[in-house]
């Protein structure tokens, strides 16, 4: 490989060098100007080496330069770094490009058709990003694997600002080439399909057509000999080559250019294919996906069957005339009028009656459930699941996704668009199959998700070119929110004569007051009051029932008068006429309506048993037991989940594990909306989510006394948190303690939000910070996750975004290292985790000022670029998170985060790096903190040289020599700060430093003198400049 350098007179030399002994070195990404502009190999070999070429300053020079700021004192360029009239050589230099891009340390692109100019006030975005997007750069065959290949990539405009990284560009460049994030990060592309790589270069040009078979042997990891003149042989050969290296011969491999999914049907291939999709699709699947739906009670025998000749719901069931409705059809109805029943009973009857041409979807919001249950993303998530397990042959659009973007055992990472994107490539593909959807309670889902769900599926109506109108959906919701749906049909539950003959049906079934003359005046009368809801009708049948039971139909009677109208009204009376045991019920109810998520059977049990007769009431301590499933059965547990919360909660039909919720969502409405909480606890008034909060965390912290020395000995290391040993012991743990996982996770959790009522101070200084460490070490399946014992609490609220409860922890602690921790302190904790609301408090107010700069820094919310190995001020700065080293500075410059001296890997001081990147500020903060401003560096000499070196502005120079910089000081790799400035050609920097007593022929640097500087580097008005001011050449 041959290799490029800066010669100390600023000219270029080519070296060769074995693959096996390569030093670091740079490379640059470019697109190929006129052939006569561009620096060649022969160039390099004339006297001038190309230096009137227009890419001998713009590319060679920037990427020489450019490499020695970043300490690399080799790089490669295409251009003239290969000897193409080698064969040999050439064909080399093709197979070994990717490798080549891969092995180096930095990639600078070089964007000729990108300027840069400054953000605009009143634009979101920079000016030069309306250019990025249109690069040439994004449309060549060559650079798709200069951007997926180097671990670093630069990118660079044309007058020689840095734009950013592939890191922090990363979601404009995914939208820009349509290549994942995953395949940016770094992952192998043998992780991806062959299609998949092939839709990357499909719109991706080369100037021959050969090279664009050979551009893409680095992302097949395959090797064949260059033919220019083949033409599209190329890729019969690249063909050959890939199925010789995935075990089989492959035929029908098509050029990018062909587009679409043609691919490379090979058997190994396809096994990839498979297994993959077979991961995605269970990905999207998740625990409770089908509870709401299975919990709802079937319809009582011959209800719900007016449905079936509704005319609404005929014509929205007929497909001819889809068009007079857009397919959509919205059953709206009071809180427990019955409209899930009648859902799950119209969905039964459909799935049971579909023809072998048409897919039937359903989904059930609920509100009573985890996030996904109550979000238009888990219902995506379910649509396309079952989409895909009833129509196996549409799996294959599961090839588009990202391969990265989530595993079968991580499902986290599906995001809405990319579900929105597959459901409409999907439904595309259905031709002429019919797909009918049932979405339930879209009331129990946040508004303006609802409204961009109706939306989205209006625009698929819609989205048939051949005007088919093979798609339909039944909505069904409270009569709020309001949905505008079109020439939609829209039935209302409680209005219509077949829904009041199902609940005079239900109540002549269900109701036991005999067949007396009385009996049809009661009938009457409850179905009168009942308006239409029949939840209320379930209720009031039972309670009657036993009312009934004890042999008086008097009393039927008189308690039905008595038993008010309305669901809120009804939960009322309940609750009032039954007060026995009211501990437990508000216990019961806190837990359904503030815990962070729904617990199930068993976790709910043991919760309520560590907040009752003891912890919460009781002074006497309470140390949970390990769980004996014969003692406490499960059927012991769903009693208890009745009788505890008075009949208003239950268990979910789960396929795992059981949640509890509440029976209806009335029932919440009820308590919150309705005030019936307050009613019942008036005591609660204007406390009722802080106490309730505060007694959740009373009950985790007290089951957090749990004795594991059954399952663990304390004394010895755990197992690492990815092995077998460590899933077995959370298993075993779990088991015997169901509750301490939760406990664990979530009691900061209810003590910050207890926090904004209740004092946490006591709670913070009695808090058993290592046995929570040890606890949730071993609930932890990620070991950089892991907590050191050294972790403070401050450090732990930070990290976890817990800003009430940093509020009220100790400040003196805000900035105090915990060496052994991922972020070392927790301001940066709370930084790389993107945790405003907690910096705020960390801040105080005295860095009110920066919070919005902090979180517009490109670290912000960004883990994976915290470096653990270096002085916090350094990363800072050197990582261009401007606003967070100024709020430092000004802040705690008196504080122990950071020395201004020197940083030990690379011998530079926190101001000569500010200044070598251009943050005035910072260094005019670390001027006033008491900075030596001629304290001198190895490579960059002090702070004065690296300012003219990189980024150079007039005004940084001046505040320097304000701030007493020594103009003549010698040092680092350009001598003085005159021949770093006449290097890079800053003219005005140097007319500065000349009128600052500048010694113009003084001596030193890689150059001799700043003479030498500007000739070598071509800055011609620089040399006149020079030699007006007595400049002489070196001796």
């Amino acid at each position: 490989m041959r290799l490029l350098r800066l010669s100390d007179h600023g000219g270029l030399s080519l070296t060769k060098h074995d693959d096996d002994k390569l030093p670091p070195y740079a490379i640059l990404s470019h697109t190929w100007g006129d052939e006569d502009d561009e620096v060649t190999f022969d160039d390099l070999k004339r006297d001038d080496c190309g230096r009137g070429k227009a890419a001998y300053d713009a590319k060679l020079l920037f990427c020489g330069r450019q490499a020695r700021k970043d300490d690399l004192l080799d790089f490669w360029v295409d251009t003239c770094c290969i000897k193409k009239e080698s064969d040999a050589e050439l064909s080399e230099a093709l197979n070994s490009m990717f490798r080549w891009y891969h092995e180096s340390t930095k990639c600078y692109v070089y964007l000729q058709d990108v300027p840069a100019l400054k953000r605009d006030r009143d634009s979101e975005q920079p000016h030069w990003e309306a250019a990025f997007r249109k690069s040439r750069w994004f449309t060549r065959g060559w650079t798709l694997q200069e951007l997926i290949a180097p671990r670093v990539v630069e990118f660079w405009s044309r007058d020689g600002h840095f734009l950013g990284t592939k890191e922090s560009l990363e979601d404009l460049i995914v939208e820009i080439t349509g290549v994942p994030a995953s395949a940016l990060r770094g992952a192998s592309p043998s992780n991806f399909t062959t299609n998949e790589r092939l839709r990357w270069a499909a719109k991706r040009e080369t100037k021959r057509p050969e090279d664009k078979a050979y551009c893409l042997l680095g992302l097949f990891d395959v090797f064949i000999p260059p033919i220019y003149g083949e033409g599209t042989h190329a890729f019969v050969r690249l063909q050959n080559a890939i199925g010789k290296a995935q075990g089989s011969l492959s035929r029908g491999l098509h050029s990018p250019r062909d587009g679409g999914d043609a691919g490379l049907p090979l058997r190994a291939e396809e096994h990839v294919h498979q297994q993959r999709r077979r991961e995605l699709l269970a990905s999207l699947s998740f625990d409770q996906m089908d509870s709401r739906h299975a919990t709802i009670n079937d319809a009582q025998r011959t209800t719900c069957e007016w449905i079936l000749t509704h005319p609404d719901y005929m014509a929205w069931n007929d497909w001819e005339t889809t068009s007079l409705h857009q397919g959509m059809l919205w059953i709206v109805g009071k809180p427990g009028a019955g409209k899930s029943t009648l859902m799950k009973f119209a969905h039964s009857h459909a799935v049971k009656s579909k023809v072998e041409e048409e897919t039937v979807l359903s989904f059930f919001f609920n509100a009573r459930g985890n996030d996904l249950e109550k979000t238009t993303l888990g219902m995506y998530r379910s649509l396309l699941f079952q989409l895909l397990k009833g129509v196996p042959e549409l799996e294959s659009v599961l090839d588009a996704v990202d391969a990265n973007t989530t595993t079968g055992t991580d499902s986290s990472q599906w995001m809405l668009k990319t579900l929105q994107n597959l459901l409409s490539i999907a439904t595309r593909r259905l031709g002429r199959r019919q797909l009918r959807l049932f979405v339930d309670a879209l009331d129990e889902c946040d508004e303006q998700q609802i409204r961009d769900m109706v939306e989205f599926f209006g625009d698929l109506a819609e989205d048939d070119p051949e005007n088919q109108s093979r798609f339909s959906i039944c909505f069904a919701s409270r009569h709020y929110p309001t949905i505008d749906i079109g020439d939609g049909r829209r039935l209302v539950l409680e209005e219509d004569a077949g829904h009041a003959e199902d609940l005079k049906k239900y109540i002549q079934r269900r109701l036991q007051v005999g067949k007396r003359k009385s009996a049809g005046d009661i009938h009457a009368l409850l179905q009168d009051k009942a308006n239409g809801v029949f939840m209320w009708v379930v209720l009031v049948v039972d309670i009657l029932n036993k009312e009934y039971r004890q042999g008086s139909v008097y009393a039927v009677q008189q308690r039905l008068a008595e038993i008010p109208s309305g669901l809120s009204d009804l939960f009322k009376d309940l609750l009032r006429r039954d007060r026995t045991r009211m501990g437990d019920l508000l216990l019961c109810l806190q837990w359904i309506l503030f815990a962070r998520r729904p617990l199930t059977r068993e976790e709910f049990y043991f919760a309520m048993m560590a907040g009752l007769d003891h912890g919460v009431d009781h002074s006497t301590e309470w140390v949970p037991k390990p769980w004996d499933p014969e003692e406490i059965t499960a059927e012991d547990m769903r009693l208890f989940v009745l009788s505890s919360s008075k009949g208003l909660a239950e268990l979910t039909r789960s396929k795992t594990a059981p949640t509890v919720q509440f029976i209806h969502e009335s029932v919440r409405d009820f308590l919150l909306k309705d005030d019936g909480l307050h009613d019942l606890w008036p005591e609660l008034d204007g406390q009722l989510a802080t106490s309730s909060h505060e007694n959740l965390k009373e009950c985790c912290s007290n089951y957090l006394a749990a004795d594991l020395s059954s399952c663990v000995d304390p004394a010895q290391e755990l197992p690492k948190a990815s092995s077998a040993e460590a899933k077995t012991l959370r298993q075993q743990i779990s088991v015997k303690f169901p509750f301490l996982k939760y406990a664990s996770n979530e009691v900061l959790y209810h003590a910050n939000e207890a926090a904004y009522g209740i004092d946490q101070t006591p709670f913070l200084k009695a808090f058993d910070l290592q046995k929570w460490i040890y606890i949730t070490n071993i609930y932890e399946v990620h070991n950089n996750r892991r907590h050191t014992r050294s972790a403070s609490v401050v450090y732990l609220l930070a990290e976890n975004n817990l800003s009430r409860l940093v509020e009220a922890s100790n400040r003196d602690d805000f900035w105090r290292g915990s060496p052994d921790e991922r972020y070392h302190i927790p301001v940066i904790a709370a930084f790389a985790n993107g945790h405003r609301a907690a910096l705020q408090e960390l801040l105080g107010d005295g860095g009110a000022a920066f919070i919005d700069g902090i979180v517009e820094d490109p670290g912000f919310g960004k883990p994976s670029q915290v470096s653990p190995n270096k002085d916090i001020l350094i990363w800072t700065i050197e990582g261009y998170n401007q606003s967070l080293a100024e709020c430092f500075l000004t802040l705690h410059a008196d504080r122990y985060i950071y020395e201004i001296g020197f940083w030990k890997s690379s011998n530079q001081t926190a101001l000569i790096l500010a200044s070598r990147k251009g943050a005035t500020q910072v260094v005019q903060l670390l001027l006033e903190q008491g900075a030596d401003v001629n304290a001198q560096g190895r490579k960059h000499g002090n702070a004065l040289q690296a300012a003219c070196c990189y980024g150079c502005t007039i005004e940084l120079v001046q505040l320097l020599l304000d701030s007493g910089a020594d103009v003549n000081a010698q040092g680092g790799e350009c001598g003085n700060a005159l021949q770093a400035a006449s290097t890079f050609g800053y003219e005005e920097v140097v007319q500065l430093l000349l009128d600052s007593g500048a010694d113009v022929n003084a001596q030193g640097g890689y150059c001799s003198n700043a003479l030498q500087a500007a000739s070598s580097n071509g800055h011609e008005e620089v040399v006149q400049l020079l030699r007006a001011h007595g400049a002489r050449w070196p001796s």
